[in-house]
């Protein structure tokens, strides 16, 4: 892939005027991602897959309907396009869009949703050698914005193309691509006829003030949209809901499994993890034919793509809005939810070498008697009610040190899956939301100090901890959190941090913080990778 792109490290978001907004000169350095972002062409990536899997790939065809075997009900029946009939499959993975026919087949038929925020995507790619502006030198992705004085933004990506699938890279005759988004307000009916106006993007982009001559970023955009805003290709944002496995024997991968806003350009790099994920629980089944390949898959990719699509649609909210001061904090900020988003984003795929080694844990909403090995799970008591650390209260020790009780604010929302656990031997901690909102804890049995005994991956357990509760934890216990994720309803920025009431030792952070790496027995040496967690409510 990094043979047929281009390396992208810089990202620089301005004013059509050429008021830099901010400026991220490097990801890498800046910690943001491990490599840098990587473009790719379509045509160069098909090449590829036809010249690598020629015998595995069939084209013109196309799967119509699958159903059960009729006549052994443990296998799948196809019916092509051709109007060919394929009897006796034992697997079907679909990976046919977000129409798909393999989805629509079990499910029954799906449109895509389109919603809120209402946006427009247009993408235009033209030569260099066909505009008069002089092509200024400028290093990754140029993000331009045109404000609105009604609110809301237009703004567009202008960045240098890979080669093509044909040809090499010549320097003189480079393409440009445009990338934007546009509000489409409530009157579809009227954008669409809108658009058809080549003048509309060239409008939409000075409409307040004309670039400034001294801008060439800006003139180059407006001249790009001036003479090729007709060819414009458009696509509303749209999506379906997340759905991985939807029979022991049937799989979705891609769009098919759930499409997306393209807002941050992450389709197909779903879907390429998708299919590394898939492929790796693939060699896991070979491996040992216990497990189930589309509970796997779900579990593990279902959370990761549910993030990227509500991090799409927050994206187009910007250009619904067009809060660009909040736009600047939110990116260039240390804590801005956008910063955040882009390091889980770039660096928070699940791997495939854990899918396929790995089995992910299961969360349970935790219980009196299921979370007693662990620690205490309490809950309301009436006023008056006596003392009682068997049933309904927690047995304290903070007696070898100075008690410290405040207010922890984390930020978040945290990825939930597993890798480092830590412990405190001189304190019962507590923890508890003051949100209102449940969170998980993983946790382990205290283990012997004197005997280095470290925790173990397959002993270690997530529990969901039901709002209006707070957990003591033993002396000693392991556990990793707290993690938290906004519902699959729940868009709300206000879950981008919660607060906590912690209650433990004033140098416990100190001198009592001791973590243990659940991956390094097994040789992982990925410092981002993880062991997923199964919310059942998600997979």
């Amino acid at each position: 892939m990094r043979a047929i792109g281009r390396d992208v490290t810089n990202w620089t978001s301005r004013l059509m005027n050429g008021k830099i907004l901010f400026d991220l000169d490097d990801v890498v350095n800046e910690k943001l991602a491990q490599v840098p972002c990587l473009v790719a062409r379509w045509d160069r990536i098909h090449k590829c897959c036809e010249e690598g899997n020629e015998s595995f790939i069939t084209y013109n065809k196309s799967v119509e309907i699958v159903e059960k075997d009729p006549l052994n009900e443990n296998k799948l029946r196809i019916k092509l396009s051709t109007n060919e009939v394929l009897d006796d499959i034992d697997f079907v993975v679909g990976c046919d869009g977000r129409y798909s026919k393999v989805r629509e087949s079990v499910l029954g038929p799906s449109v895509p949703f389109y919603g809120p925020p209402y946006i427009a995507d247009f993408r235009i790619v033209c030569s260099t050698k066909e505009v008069n502006t002089k092509v200024p030198h400028f290093k990754g992705i140029q993000r331009v914005y045109q404000t609105f004085d009604h609110g809301g933004c237009v703004r567009v990506g202008l960045m240098r193309m890979p080669p093509k699938a044909n040809g090499g890279d010549d320097d003189d005759d480079d393409e440009l691509g445009l990338f934007g988004n546009v509000p489409m307000g409530d009157d579809h009916a009227s954008f669409e006829t809108q658009k058809q106006d080549p003048q509309f993007l060239a409008r939409a982009f000075s409409s307040l003030n004309a670039p400034s001559v001294n801008d060439q970023i800006g003139n180059l955009v407006l001249e790009i949209l001036q003479r090729h805003g007709a060819s414009a290709h458009w696509a509303r944002k749209q999506e379906t809901p997340t759905k991985y496995a939807i029979a022991n024997n049937i799989l979705l991968i891609g769009d098919a499994a759930g499409a997306i806003y393209p807002s941050l350009g992450q389709g197909a790099n779903l879907s390429l993890e998708d299919a590394c994920i898939a492929a790796a629980c693939f060699r896991a089944y070979f491996e040992n034919n216990n497990i189930n390949i589309t509970s796997r898959v779900s579990a593990i990719r279902t959370p990761r793509r549910n993030d990227i699509q509500r991090w799409s649609r927050q994206h187009a909210m910007h250009v619904a809005f067009g809060n660009l001061e909040n736009e600047i904090r939110d990116w260039t900020q240390d804590n801005g939810p956008w910063r955040r988003a882009l390091f889980q984003l770039w660096n928070g795929w699940p791997r495939a070498h854990i899918a396929q080694h790995f089995e992910p844990i299961q969360a349970q909403v935790a219980t009196r008697d299921n979370f007693a090995s662990f620690g205490d799970l309490v809950t309301i008591s009436q006023d008056g009610d006596l003392y009682n650390p068997n049933t309904i209260d927690a047995k304290l020790d903070l007696s070898k040190g100075e008690p410290r009780l405040y207010f922890m604010e984390l930020h978040g929302p945290r990825p939930l899956s597993v890798r480092w656990l830590t412990r405190h031997t001189q304190v019962t901690q507590c923890l508890a939301s003051l949100d209102n909102q449940p969170f998980w804890l993983a946790v382990h049995i205290p283990t012997p100090s004197e005997n280095d005994h470290k925790p173990t991956l397959t002993n270690t357990k997530v529990f969901l901890i039901p709002p209006r509760h707070f957990v003591k934890l033993h002396a000693g216990t392991w556990h990793a959190g707290p993690f938290w994720r906004p519902s699959k309803h729940n868009d709300s920025a206000d879950l981008d941090r919660m607060t906590f009431v912690n209650l433990e030792l004033a140098d416990t952070n100190v001198v009592d913080h001791f973590s243990v790496d659940l991956l390094e027995e097994y040789n992982v040496h990925d410092p981002h990778a993880t062991i997923p967690v199964v919310i059942h409510d998600e997979s």
